[in-house]
């Protein structure tokens, strides 16, 4: 119930100064494992459908500030939380590299527990589609298995024609 709180408080709490392509609907998405099967030697599910939001608070010339939040199909094929907080730098042309700091809670992969997960990103914008790319590694002892996220976000959604 704290998750959704949280998430309800900075989504709310942003509507107030944010304009229409400040907001994204994000689609999720595909995954690739560095091990192509779990434990017990079943295929992990890479086809990891969902939908998320993110809003972009901070963009400047050289970086973009924002917070996401979804909902997903995990490799399990169970459903999936986050919260994040991503920075990302600007380089030349559309790629953007950075990190996401999130709150994330999956059954499979941190035990239903809510964790705290650095995780570094990349995405090439082409006006107002984004392509994304995440990796989530293996440490603490927490998600045995690393793995590639990909997601879209689509911009400025509501904006007029």
């Amino acid at each position: 119930m704290t998750y959704r709180c949280l998430v309800i408080a900075i989504l709310v709490g942003a509507v107030g100064s944010a304009s229409a392509a400040d907001w994204g609907i994000n689609f999720y998405g595909f995954s690739r494992h560095i091990d192509r099967t779990d434990a017990r030697g079943i295929p992990f599910n890479e086809l990891n459908p969902g939908i998320g939001v993110r809003y972009a608070f901070e963009s400047a010339k050289t970086y973009r500030l924002f917070v996401e939040a979804a909902v997903y199909e995990d490799s399990f094929e169970e459903t999936a939380r986050y919260l994040a907080l991503g920075l990302r730098y600007k380089l030349p042309g559309p790629v953007e590299v950075g990190l996401l700091l999130g709150i994330y809670r999956s059954r499979w992969v941190n035990y239903d527990s809510i964790t705290l997960v650095p995780a570094p990103t990349v995405g090439i914008r082409f006006g107002r589609f984004e392509l994304n790319a995440i990796y989530l590694p293996s440490y603490g002892g927490l998600n045995r298995f690393p793995a590639l996220g990909f997601y879209g976000t689509i911009y400025g959604i509501t904006d007029g024609p």
